[in-house]
């Protein structure tokens, strides 16, 4: 609800029993994060991997979210 619509596209949803993984675009780094915080509000893990520039601009990234240890 706290970005503004259009600057997240998720590609594909994977998961399974361990962990479940988004990949998508995103406009700037800022919405990656605000995603990320979003998530781990749910007391989930959120592990970022790859965050690539794209040509044309915006970013490229992928998240691992886990149950959390705690």
């Amino acid at each position: 609800k706290d970005l503004p619509q259009g600057d997240l596209q998720l590609d594909s949803l994977r998961y399974s029993s361990e962990k479940t993984e988004l990949q998508g675009t995103a406009k700037s780094t800022n919405s990656i994060q605000l995603l990320r915080e979003a998530i781990e509000k749910k007391k989930l893990d959120v592990k970022a991997g790859d965050i690539l520039q794209i040509p044309g601009g915006g970013f490229r990234f992928s998240l691992s979210i886990q149950e959390a240890k705690r």
